[in-house]
């Protein structure tokens, strides 16, 4: 899956560009704001080219899913106990 290739790069750079800014003042942080903000762009951009394409076999759809529980989720929008329990179901089943 090409598409999940290109988000998890897409990630790795955002949370380069935080190991590197930690403990950066509020006007530092203000200085690399749009190198940041680029970056999750792109993770967002990724994270919806994942969710629209086809899934190759069951453990590429237990990527998504996981991929959409992170990213597209409302935090606390979904009872927690019900979404790990599905996260649980899809990794089980994607490892038959």
């Amino acid at each position: 899956m090409d598409v999940l290739a290109a988000f998890r790069s897409a990630e790795a750079e955002m949370r380069a560009v935080e190991r590197a800014t930690a403990g950066y003042s509020a006007e530092d942080e203000d200085a690399v704001l749009a190198v940041y903000e680029d970056r999750l762009d792109r993770g967002s951009a990724a994270v919806r080219r994942v969710m629209l394409a086809d899934a190759p076999d069951f453990l590429g759809f237990a990527e998504k899913l996981e991929l959409f529980v992170d990213h597209e989720l409302e935090p606390h929008s979904v009872d927690e106990e019900v979404l790990a329990a599905i996260r649980a179901d899809a990794r089980r089943l994607a490892a038959l």
